[in-house]
């Protein structure tokens, strides 16, 4: 008596179908992975040492006065990937100069307090950890503004990059 053994046929094609699912977060995290070093590397290039007033780049190109001398404000950018609530990837935070390791841990401990918003889905947090980063922010003073300026079409290039290796499945 020869049969299929159904039951071992929906138990192969289930475990092969979460095989492809995890395969394809994986995917999805790597690919924001690269967007947030993208990102960040975007916020924290070097504009001067001197943070760029976005209105002052756009229309005139000149540099304002404010002037990073000791890096910290730079040093807490930085990025995670949150799943369902919890940090499954951390990507780099700090800079260069003088003792900047404060100012990486704000910043860590800045976008771990944030995860905690995003109990469900995949996040990619970019955040600048100093207190006063939203200050320069709010007075026009580019921040993190280069890169949220950047972020959607490296988030689009990066979900089509997923998809076509979906498709590869």
């Amino acid at each position: 008596m020869s049969g299929f053994n159904y039951q071992l046929i929906q138990e192969q094609a289930e475990a092969l179908i979460v095989q492809k699912l995890a395969d394809i977060e994986q995917a999805i995290l790597y690919n924001l992975q690269v967007v947030g070093e993208v990102l960040r590397n975007k916020a924290i290039e070097d504009k001067g040492a001197i943070p760029i007033r976005v209105s002052d780049k756009i229309s005139k190109g000149t540099k304002p006065h404010y002037l990073d001398q000791s890096h910290h404000l730079r040093s807490s950018i930085g990025y995670i990937i949150v799943v369902n609530g919890e940090v499954c990837r951390e990507g780099e935070f700090g800079g260069v100069g003088a003792d900047v390791t404060e100012a990486k841990s704000e910043g860590v401990d800045y976008a771990k307090r944030l995860a905690r918003e995003f109990p469900t889905g995949i996040t990619l947090l970019l955040v600048a950890g100093k207190e006063y980063a939203y200050y320069l922010d709010k007075e026009g003073w580019d921040v993190l503004t280069s890169a949220e300026l950047i972020a959607e079409d490296e988030l689009v290039k990066a979900m089509k990059r997923v998809e076509l290796g979906i498709k590869k499945l």
